[in-house]
């Protein structure tokens, strides 16, 4: 185990979360936006109407028995920058714009992942996901493979579920697609948790429909949320117990690494939030309202061109030295427990050499990848379901979530802290599973790790996979609303 004095020391320097069925309308809800960080309302999009966009940008052929009444555009364009891309083989990346806001900001990016050689009920069978990122990062992570000349293009969960016939689908959070160095983020002030939420629920809306008319039916879809994409996950589970069946749009969900409420043996985790959450809080009460992760992407260019020069992060130590003890060291910061790191190290000493399952290559390449805004208020408030102090909306109901639950976890992440929130859901279908390879959580398998390692499809991804596979015919898939329902 690493000197605890020395990591206190690094984690001062990198703390980053702290710094026949018939036919069913699929609607994006007006919003109910209540409790912390719930000053932004979004406009309700027709999602029906995006989902006819996509499908004639692409190409796609439209189902006769989904088909709407009417295919005339009866409103703004909602849906914009399509982009398509052959990843690998016949995995196909799909990617467009979907305004949900009246802000220049207020759109996130819809994508797809999919085999294009396999027909629709080839598809249908080998099931869905919808993949939510996390901090720091968007979409990109799930097709990490195809960023990096590091790793081949298929090394990445999304393309992995693709070819194994799994229809992916995924969304950049707004705040992923803003650019860098605006002179003013105030725009995003309101943007905590609940806004998450609506996003959220407009983009599985969307997909949903677009599936809907192209011959998948109305089934709902799995959802998987990775780091706080898993606390904006269960936050939205929690609100759709208060939905009509048909209004619900998740059959199943995956929790990503991520812990939703700490439980008695993880005190220090639990203060930790509370601690965060209120520097979060004086952040915001001073105009700061961006978290910033730019000087990780600095961290990753250095380490890759400047190894053995001084840090400008890290006293005393080399960039290289300085971005293993970021990767591999505990953070400080207590969240994830003491051991919490981001990939498993391999130590000389108190000092990590080298990265145990994921390329040190790659991983500088994961953190120039980092975005350059992220909203304060999303931490506060997720820090505030972890603090368990406040009364937030985001978990009154949490024993009415009755979906199927996976939590997959690392040994060196959230994983073991994780199932005291299962304990607190309704569902009586819930798995959890923490990736344990060295018997050590302070060197075993990290929170990055499930996305970027070399072994993450044997230890990660093929649990996964299995778990979708064995929750496709689960009952309320299908739950349906007639065209003819009144909104």
């Amino acid at each position: 185990m690493p000197n605890k004095q020395l990591c206190l020391l690094l984690s001062l320097c990198f703390v980053v979360l702290y710094a026949g069925c018939g036919h069913d309308e699929i609607t994006s809800p007006s919003p109910n936006a209540s409790g912390a960080g719930s000053s932004v309302s979004l406009t309700t999009i027709d999602a029906r109407q995006a989902a006819l966009e996509i499908v004639g940008a692409f190409g796609w052929q439209l189902d006769a028995g989904s088909e709407p009444a009417s295919t005339t555009k009866t409103g703004p364009t909602i849906v914009t920058n399509f982009h398509q891309e052959t990843l690998v083989g016949d995995i196909v990346h799909y990617s467009m714009d979907v305004t949900v806001g009246p802000g220049p900001y207020d759109v996130i990016r819809l994508h797809r992942v999919v085999d294009s050689s396999l027909p629709v009920g080839q598809l249908r069978k080998g099931g869905d996901i919808f993949l939510l990122h996390g901090d720091g990062l968007g979409f990109v992570k799930f097709v990490f493979g195809s960023e990096t000349p590091v790793l081949p293009d298929d090394q990445s969960l999304a393309v992995f579920l693709a070819q194994a016939g799994v229809d992916v689908w995924g969304m950049d959070q707004s705040w992923a697609l803003v650019p860098a160095d605006l002179p003013d983020y105030s725009f995003g002030a309101g943007w905590g948790l609940q806004n998450q939420v609506e996003n959220l629920d407009a983009g599985l809306s969307v997909a949903r429909a677009v599936r809907l008319q192209t011959g998948f039916g109305p089934a709902k879809m799995n959802l998987l949320g990775y780091s706080s994409g898993g606390i904006t996950g269960y936050a939205y589970l929690n609100e759709q117990t208060q939905r009509p069946g048909w209004e619900r749009n998740v059959s199943g969900f995956v929790a990503y690494d991520i812990v939703y409420k700490y439980g008695p043996d993880f005190e220090s985790s639990r203060s930790a939030g509370c601690e965060a959450g209120a520097f979060y809080e004086s952040l915001l009460d001073a105009g700061e309202y961006n978290l910033g992760f730019g000087f990780l992407v600095l961290v990753g260019e250095l380490a890759e061109t400047a190894p053995d020069e001084p840090s400008p992060f890290f006293s005393g130590l080399s960039n290289l030295q300085g971005a293993l003890a970021l990767a591999s060291l505990p953070d400080g910061s207590n969240f994830g427990a003491p051991w919490y790191h981001y990939a498993a190290g391999i130590f000389d000493g108190e000092m990590p050499v080298d990265l145990r399952y994921t390329q040190p290559a790659a991983f500088w390449d994961f953190l120039q990848l980092f975005v350059a805004f992220e909203p304060t208020a999303f931490g506060r408030d997720y820090c505030a379901v972890w603090c368990n102090e406040e009364d937030v909306p985001w978990d009154d109901h949490l024993a009415e979530i009755d979906v199927p639950v996976l939590s997959l976890g690392a040994a060196g992440g959230f994983g073991p802290g994780a199932d005291y929130t299962l304990s607190l859901l309704g569902s009586t279908d819930k798995t959890l599973i923490n990736v344990t390879l060295v018997g050590d959580n302070f060197l075993d398998f990290g929170h990055i790790d499930m996305v970027t390692a070399d072994n993450a499809a044997d230890e990660v991804w093929t649990p996964l996979l299995n778990w979708i596979r064995d929750h496709q015919d689960k009952p309320g898939r299908h739950t349906v609303r007639p065209y003819s329902a009144t909104p």
